[in-house]
């Protein structure tokens, strides 16, 4: 039976939420992960150990682009090849992340009108709601 959904993906603010409260109440991974619905109290962990390492902005970044970050900046002093390797990186998947950061959003401007839809309506507008709204 499983706990949690497997492959969701969380915000960086619900990873900071779940860090600091465990942090601030003292509980267990086992018990952060069932509180909050995380299939693995391991990915508990993980957020955690980020969070103390590099700070809660960290948490918004994902693993591979953190990589590709560190590998990106090492570049001028070491070769890509070995960078790539240590990192257990594949040259497509890093030229790939390197390009998607260099990319702007273009759903940002339709994404800060639904928010603000769904905000005006104190949460109660659902996605059949906001989309006949966006629509008229």
């Amino acid at each position: 039976m499983s706990r949690g959904k497997p492959n969701k993906r969380y915000t960086p603010e619900f990873k900071k939420l779940v860090v600091e409260t465990m942090m601030e109440e003292r509980l267990s991974y086992c018990e952060t992960a069932r509180r909050f619905g995380i299939s693995s109290a391991t990915q508990v962990r993980n957020w955690e150990r980020i969070y103390l390492s590099e700070g809660a902005e960290a948490l918004a970044i994902e693993r591979r682009q953190h990589k590709t970050l560190v590998v990106q900046k090492l570049r001028q002093k070491y070769s890509l090849n070995l960078l790539l390797s240590i990192t257990q990186l594949p040259r497509a998947t890093f030229y790939y992340h390197l390009k998607q950061m260099q990319k702007t959003d273009k759903y940002t401007s339709v994404k800060e009108e639904i928010t603000t839809i769904f905000h005006e309506n104190k949460g109660r507008y659902g996605y059949r709601w906001i989309t006949t709204v966006l629509s008229l």
